[in-house]
């Protein structure tokens, strides 16, 4: 209503983006449901028919009421789905270009259903209560189930809707769809907050990314977000995406499970795939995975390690270990410990190196590369050709 009078009133010459700000704002804060709506109908279209920028009028009204237009994290905290502000969520998603993670496609509510079916929840009810009950209580433990920080927009079937765990159904929603479906409906991608008893951390994350995406549609209504780069996935993606160019799994780097004992050649397999890597495009190394993507975690190698039975020895283990590499190979490899199914995983992140890398010295030497899922070692003339074009780019 609004709307037309205002592009009815030749005078009006104000883009139609700053209406639409205008209309999100008075949404977002209830520019007609705080009392005496009918004064406030009445000043508003007063500016329409009379202001010469009524819009930026009525927004300024709008900030003036609730003391501002951006919106916050905490403003999300503990909203059901019938706040304004999860109307703005779908909205922001929308222009974000959110697929719906039931059918794939892009969001659109349902004729028949409307909008009140479009909501599924990330973590099912049933697990949240039975988390924080005894933390909360029951009564309490069911309302902050329903936060709509706990609801993505999908008319077709969420498994977290029907007692599926995030844990458990995320990397398959990341698998066919891409991380782009989290990321355009604000789900964090990190699989350490996708555990139930992580579930208060997860709604405070998803919180603070809704809020940048609704205020990113109040500074630009209209424009649809597209992402400059795809964000980093989770470990836990990643390992499901299996061994790549520049991804590779092992076992360990100490116990030998096919032995059941203790093999001094793993650390040289291992210091083989980090060469690899540097000599390629670089990559991670998950030690602690298995060739299938089975987590196996490194506790078995820490008592291996000597000393303390700790992470700290084992790191410093390998990081002797990759000394060996060169002081400048070294450099370009950073360590983490992740943990992934409550298990220690050591993340081996490689750069490519600005340089050859060898494993071993002399005519031992081995030079290494990445092809596909494998790393390869090269013959004498192979290797320079590959060091000439690849490395140094002189062909």
């Amino acid at each position: 209503f609004f709307g037309c009078l205002y592009l009815k009133n030749p005078r009006n010459i104000m883009p139609m983006p700053q209406l639409l700000r205008w209309i999100y704002a008075a949404l977002i804060w209830g520019r007609y449901s705080r009392g005496a709506t009918e004064t406030m109908l009445d000043e508003d279209l007063a500016l329409i028919r009379d202001g010469a920028d009524p819009v930026t009028a009525m927004i300024e009204r709008v900030r003036r009421q609730s003391g501002r237009i951006e919106v916050k994290a905490e403003d999300l905290a503990d909203k059901t789905k019938v706040s304004s502000l999860f109307k703005m969520m779908y909205i922001a998603a929308k222009e974000a270009g959110a697929k719906d993670w039931g059918s794939g496609l892009a969001l659109c509510i349902d004729a028949e259903q409307g909008f009140k079916a479009m909501h599924r929840q990330v973590f099912s009810r049933a697990d949240v209560v039975s988390a924080l009950h005894k933390r909360h209580g029951p009564k309490e433990a069911g309302r902050m189930a329903g936060d709509i920080a706990n609801m993505v927009f999908s008319l077709g079937h969420v498994a977290g809707s029907a007692g599926g765990r995030p844990g458990e159904y995320l990397p398959a929603i990341v698998d066919k769809l891409g991380s782009g479906a989290l990321e355009a409906q604000c789900v964090p991608d990190d699989p350490t907050l996708w555990s139930v008893d992580r579930y208060e951390e997860f709604l405070a994350r998803r919180r603070e990314c809704l809020a940048v995406a609704i205020n990113a549609v109040l500074e630009s209504p209209g424009r649809p977000r597209r992402r400059s780069a795809p964000p980093p996935l989770g470990d836990l993606a990643i390992i499901g995406g299996g061994e790549s160019q520049t991804v590779e799994f092992k076992s360990s780097m100490l116990y030998d499970y096919k032995l059941d004992r203790k093999n001094p050649a793993l650390r040289g397999a291992l210091l083989k795939e980090i060469a690899a890597l540097m000599n390629a495009d670089g990559g991670i190394v998950y030690v602690g995975v298995d060739d299938d993507g089975k987590i196996l975690g490194i506790e078995r190698d820490y008592k291996l390690a000597g000393g303390r039975a700790s992470w700290d020895v084992w790191l410093q283990s390998l990081v002797n270990v990759v000394k060996t590499l060169g002081a400048a190979a070294a450099k370009n490899v950073s360590y983490e410990k992740v943990k992934i199914e409550g298990k220690a995983v050591a993340k081996i992140t490689v750069r490519k190196g600005a340089g050859p890398t060898y494993v071993g010295r002399g005519r031992e030497a081995e030079f290494a590369v990445r092809e596909g899922p494998t790393s390869r070692s090269l013959g004498t003339k192979e290797a320079h050709d590959y060091i000439e074009t690849h490395i140094l780019g002189h062909k």
